[in-house]
C-alpha cells in the first residue's frame, strides 16, 4: 500500500514523525494485537519504507493467504 505522505509534510522544526508512524503501524491495533506474528504464522514477511513523498507497506505471503494480507491492510487503515 502507497500512501502520498512522507518527510515533506512535515513541521521543519518537526522532522521524523513520519516515520516514527510507519513504525508504529506494525504495533497492532484493538483488533489485531500482534500484526507480524499473523504475517509469520502465515510464512510472510512485511516491512515498510517511508521517504520523502510517500510512504510504503507491503506483506508478502503465499498466494493461500491472499485474504490474510487484505485483513490485515484493511485494519492498518482504519486502526
Amino acid at each position: 500500500m502507497l500512501y502520498s505522505v512522507g518527510a515533506k509534510d512535515e513541521n521543519p522544526n518537526k522532522t521524523g514523525f513520519a516515520h516514527l508512524f510507519e513504525h508504529l503501524m506494525f504495533s497492532g491495533s484493538k483488533n489485531y494485537k500482534d500484526f507480524d506474528a499473523i504475517v509469520e504464522e502465515s510464512a510472510g514477511e512485511s516491512n515498510a519504507f517511508t521517504n520523502n513523498d510517500y510512504t510504503d507497506y507491503y506483506i508478502t505471503l503465499p498466494s493461500t493467504h491472499l485474504e490474510t494480507a487484505l485483513m490485515l491492510e484493511s485494519d492498518r487503515m482504519h486502526n
